[in-house]
């Protein structure tokens, strides 16, 4: 049986006949082929354990076929997006909408199941939210003072773009960009960009906020890359030196910087500091944070300095880790 997913692309390019190659010493392969006037790309691989894995219909419910099951193939497919904006001068890939195909090989594995193929999206978005005249009138009447705020939210909003698309690595970056632009005092070392976010107290609120949630409701994948990388930390002469970060808060923050001069400088690019099956839960856990600042930067707005005093403040004792 052969896995495909099958995604529709645009570029300036054209093609006289459809191209097939095989890659990974044979075992995938990659096409590009023309269909009712669109070009789509189609990456396969061979599966033998398959029984499993195949998509599901019955009366009561449909069962697709796992994602994590066909991640390669979708990896494959932004090797082909990043790369190809250069080489083959592609515009687009549609990934709110593919198609995955089973592939029978043999007469012996065909009609074993009912589906063979069906539509899916890479999003994990949220359900719509409503929106009402007030909202609009709220966003213009208070325009001289959210102005401020159209730098920050723009990374913001890439982030959660990139985050509900389940590009990790680049919901990452841009969710911290907005943390660094709001937060860093201009700083670029990571110590005094540590240091920066640790004496904002706005940015330290948001984080209490986003741990109380997290520490007791988070999914064990989270946990466990946080435990990981707080075990990794406290080893850190450097760390027992400034500070030992037994609070969450500053690790959560300390945490953040340390990870982004690693993945956005990646000084020794043989090191896999984050793993790809770990970005997701790094992906997440700024998206929360990101997510509680940015209720606290627009009320930021409307009070005055000795009022945040009193309302940002919090006991940190109350956070307990989930069992």
């Amino acid at each position: 049986m052969h896995l495909s997913i099958k995604i529709q692309i645009e570029g300036e390019f054209t093609i006289n006949e459809n191209l097939s190659i095989n890659i990974e010493k044979r075992s995938k392969s990659v096409a590009i082929i023309r269909e009712n006037n669109k070009l789509y790309l189609i990456v396969s691989k061979e599966v033998i354990d398959y029984n499993d894995k195949m998509p599901i219909l019955n009366a009561h419910y449909f069962k697709p076929t796992p994602k994590d099951f066909f991640q390669d193939l979708i990896d494959i497919v932004r090797y082909v997006e990043a790369i190809g904006s250069e080489f083959l001068h592609l515009h687009k890939v549609f990934w709110d909408e593919f198609e995955i195909i089973w592939t029978p090989d043999v007469p012996e594995e065909e009609h074993i199941y009912p589906v063979y193929s069906y539509k899916e999206s890479l999003s994990n978005h949220s359900s719509p939210k409503l929106i009402s005249v007030k909202t609009l009138r709220h966003i213009f009447d208070e325009r001289n003072k959210y102005e401020v705020l159209t730098v920050p939210m723009s990374f913001y909003r890439l982030g959660n773009r990139f985050f509900h698309n389940m590009e990790f690595k680049m919901a990452f970056i841009q969710h911290y960009l907005m943390l660094d632009y709001c937060f860093s005092n201009g700083q670029f070392e990571t110590k005094k960009v540590i240091r920066a976010f640790l004496s904002n107290k706005t940015l330290r609120f948001g984080a209490y906020r986003y741990l109380q949630y997290f520490l007791k409701t988070a999914n064990d994948k989270d946990i466990t890359f946080y435990n990981k990388q707080r075990g990794i930390f406290n080893q850190y002469d450097s760390y027992k030196k400034c500070r030992k970060y037994s609070s969450h808060v500053d690790f959560l923050l300390a945490m953040l910087v340390e990870l982004r001069g690693k993945v956005f400088h990646a000084s020794d690019k043989t090191v896999n500091y984050v793993s790809d099956e770990e970005f997701p839960s790094l992906s997440r856990i700024i998206w929360g944070l990101c997510s509680q600042v940015t209720g606290l930067l627009r009320l930021e707005l409307f009070c005055i300095k000795q009022d945040r005093d009193k309302l940002w403040t919090f006991n940190e004792n109350e956070m307990l880790m989930k069992e």
